[in-house]
């Protein structure tokens, strides 16, 4: 570029910057109105018409140690629960049955320690 270009084109720069700050300054003014608050009686409400949707900031995934068929289902989605609520309650009749066919056993075995050591102390 030859000098005299370079003088035209920092020219045509200065008066693009120089509108642009002009535009800028020369805004005008945002008509507003002022009122002084103070105490007085409600006059209108404003209701939302427009209610949205709000999402939980906690969410968690159900992922029981054991697998099996739900028959109690406690909560719905979107219900509040509290740490330590029974959420679900899975089928367990079978696991019923061993528990108590595991404690007639333990009984039936107490009985038989109960009744041995009364032979052993007989035959003293």
């Amino acid at each position: 570029m030859r000098l005299g270009s370079k003088w035209i084109a920092t020219i045509v720069l200065l008066v693009i910057v120089a509108g642009a700050i002009w535009r800028w300054s020369n805004r005008e003014a945002i008509a507003v109105e002022v009122y002084t608050v103070s105490r007085g009686e409600v006059l209108s409400t404003v209701a939302n018409t427009r209610a949205g949707t709000v999402k939980a900031c906690d969410r968690a995934r159900l992922s029981p140690n054991a697998s099996g068929q739900v028959t109690r289902l406690n909560v719905s989605e979107g219900s509040r629960v509290e740490q330590g609520d029974v959420l679900m309650e899975l089928w367990h009749e079978d696991l019923d049955a061993q528990l108590k066919l595991a404690r007639e056993q333990a009984a039936s075995a107490m009985q038989r320690a109960k009744a041995t050591c009364v032979r052993a102390d007989t035959a003293r």
